[in-house]
């Protein structure tokens, strides 16, 4: 049975986009199923450019949202989950100083503002630290969505690191559609908070944030469209794959790398141990490869491959207690970074 399940986090929807620009529900299910990808987090209608927001990213339709999506899930065949993407906004509170989340849920909406004016057309919140707190009372995982980007755009966010509340994020995401010069940025961040103490051990995915072109199908897209892969055990259903994406058993893939098995696969889970711990891994590339392992977010070890590539390894000087363990595997323009490994290593005297 297939474990590793593709999809994409992030992916604006047209659902009500005029009807020769909208892709409804039931055509995204079938765009799915020829990408062989098994589920779609889907972030609400975006504006265009003409400035028409049809569905946008608004608290009160939420429920309208989610009944859009759930409604074309069928068993065995590819979900769709309504994940609003919610903005965060810092003091001063000024029209643009915030970052994005994504939020994807089937029940349970955290409490957000909404705007005034349609035009607008988001849900935001100042009070950022409840919002956090609030969606993991509900059993919510939440991303942090292109942190670069938001740092060096108009929406003027601070340095995600300077601001404790986004310490207690589950995923950031690390790169979106067209985004591969960010990558390598949102990566230095991503490993920033890894080797903080201080945070909680986040996961990665990456998103698609088809802003621009979101009545478009994704097979029709001329940028790579990135992709998240869940390890998912048993049947793919709304339970299991959400068990996953909050269990953080994921990895992100920029271009067509993927991995055919992986020991320990990636949780935010402790696996308690008095022997050294390891890391196998097997994928497959048409070119070389640079693989490059991260523990507490500083690189510890890196080595070239090439073809069907397989990693048997283990850290002969692991640190005592808590570590974890990111692989990052590079290959001419493409990437692919997993979710952490994580170990609780205990000394034998």
């Amino acid at each position: 049975m297939k474990m590793w399940h593709k999809g994409y986090t992030h992916l604006h929807t047209s659902f009500r986009y005029p009807t020769e620009r909208r892709i409804a529900p039931e055509m995204l299910i079938e765009e799915l199923n020829e990408l062989d990808a098994g589920f779609a987090f889907c972030a609400g209608d975006h504006g265009d450019i003409e400035g028409s927001n049809y569905w946008g990213i608004d608290s009160r339709e939420y429920e309208e949202y989610k009944e859009a999506c759930l409604s074309v899930n069928e068993p065995g065949g590819p979900l769709l989950i309504p994940a609003p993407e919610a903005h965060l906004m810092f003091a001063p509170f000024t029209e643009r100083h915030e970052h994005h989340c994504c939020v994807p849920i089937a029940d349970y909406l955290p409490r957000l503002n909404f705007p005034e004016s349609r035009a607008l057309a988001a849900s935001y919140t100042k009070e950022v630290g409840s919002f956090i707190a609030e969606a993991h009372e509900h059993n919510l995982s939440l991303t942090l969505n292109h942190p670069h980007l938001s740092v060096n755009s108009l929406f003027s966010g601070p340095p995600p690191l300077s601001l404790a509340p986004l310490f207690q994020m589950d995923y950031l995401e690390l790169c979106t559609i067209g985004s591969l010069a960010s990558l390598k940025k949102n990566l230095e961040i991503y490993l920033g908070y890894l080797s903080n103490p201080a945070s909680a051990v986040m996961g990665c995915c990456a998103g698609v944030d088809n802003a621009e072109s979101c009545w478009r199908l994704l097979s029709a897209e001329a940028r790579v469209v990135p992709s998240t892969y869940l390890y998912i055990h048993g049947k793919l259903n709304r339970e299991s794959l959400m068990n996953a994406w909050n269990e953080r058993r994921s990895y992100m893939a920029y271009g067509d790398l993927s991995v055919e098995m992986m020991e320990p696969v990636p949780s935010k889970r402790y696996i308690e141990t008095m022997v050294l711990p390891s890391i196998k891994i097997i994928l497959f590339s048409d070119e070389d490869i640079i693989l490059t392992v991260y523990r507490n977010g500083v690189q510890i070890y890196r080595e070239k491959g090439n073809g069907k590539y397989g990693l048997n390894w283990r850290d002969e000087v692991p640190l005592p207690g808590r570590n974890h363990y990111v692989v990052h595997v590079e290959a001419k323009g493409k990437h692919l970074v997993t979710s952490p490994v994580n170990y609780d290593y205990a000394i034998c005297n």
